[in-house]
């Protein structure tokens, strides 16, 4: 939204949206908004542009997980009476179904990575992940495994099955992915 000196209330949408316009003009009349420019990019309803004009409403990210998808009932039934806007999974917690989506579901709702660790064994710790915010370099897995390796370091082989190129090497500004494993060469 952009205030205006003049020119009235002016809404913009690339589509159409459930709420009128009029609707939207009382409710920016209530908040003693006479004069914007309104742009509204995704389907809103009244509590939507109300939460946005008192500024004070925090939307935290939250998924619902349907457990017991082991037994029979109407998944759409279910679905139907969930509220829009919100991210479900159906898990088994006696199968095991769904399990594994839902913690990736998570870790990417909280912008996490996991970055799994080879030994110089070879072997890769698979059961103690670093997880760290996403958009984590290389640079910080050094960190957090001493100040000596970061002040060694000579290069780091990056592996993913889930890249084109399933091998790389990287420097310390490289940029890790989910699921990335990280051997850690030092100079020493």
């Amino acid at each position: 939204m952009k205030k205006t000196g003049s020119g009235g209330i002016r809404i913009y949408s690339p589509r159409a949206i459930s709420v009128k316009e009029e609707e939207i003009k009382e409710i920016l009349k209530e908040f003693k908004i006479t004069n914007c420019d309104l742009y509204i990019r995704e389907n809103v309803d009244v509590d939507d542009i109300i939460d946005f004009l008192r500024g004070n409403t925090m939307h935290v990210p939250a998924v619902i997980a349907i457990n017991k998808s082991d037994l029979p009932h109407d998944r759409e039934e279910i679905v139907s009476s969930l509220p829009p806007k919100l991210e479900y999974i159906f898990i088994s917690a006696s199968t095991g179904e769904g399990v594994e989506d839902l913690k990736n579901l998570i870790f990417r709702g909280l912008n996490l990575v996991r970055i799994y660790l080879r030994e110089k064994s070879g072997e890769v710790d698979y059961e103690r992940p670093l997880i760290l915010r996403s958009g984590v370099r290389v640079r910080e897995v050094c960190r957090r495994i001493s100040r000596e390796m970061l002040s060694s370091f000579k290069y780091a082989i990056i592996l993913n099955s889930k890249r084109k190129q399933s091998e790389i090497r990287a420097g310390l500004d490289y940029e890790l992915r989910d699921e990335d494993i990280v051997t850690l060469v030092s100079r020493n």
